[in-house]
């Protein structure tokens, strides 16, 4: 992927959701982050938010991650600490998923309370 200028004058919320979500698709071109999302792709939508939170906790041990599963197609992610503005962890969440496999995925920042942050995700059967 190339940086187009356009993509380096970005700044604020804007600027953090893209770092997000350049971060993962670095890490997905890894030979680590390769295997990782070709066997996240076998695992079904629900599996795959799970576990998730244990791949959080892997670069963050102090942030504690709840997923409440709501309907069929869709969950809110709850976490104890985010950066602030939680734009970064949006970008992540929704470029993870995105190349984890699951189809139609929405993902909005539902709240941000202090350092407590809730997304709402949503997708297809």
């Amino acid at each position: 992927m190339s940086t187009s200028p356009a993509r380096c004058t970005r700044t604020g919320h804007s600027a953090r959701h893209q770092l997000g979500r350049d971060f993962i698709e670095r890490y997905a071109e890894t030979l680590v982050g390769r295997a990782l999302f070709a066997l996240l792709r076998l695992l079904g939508t629900k599996r795959i938010v799970h576990r998730m939170t244990r791949s959080f906790r892997t670069g963050t041990s102090f942030t504690e991650i709840e997923v409440v599963d709501e309907t069929e197609t869709g969950c809110v992610v709850v976490f104890s600490v985010v950066e602030p503005r939680g734009q970064f962890t949006l970008g992540v969440l929704e470029q993870g998923l995105q190349v984890a496999g699951i189809p139609g995925l929405t993902v909005a920042l539902e709240s941000l309370e202090g350092e407590r942050a809730r997304y709402r995700l949503t997708w297809l059967r």
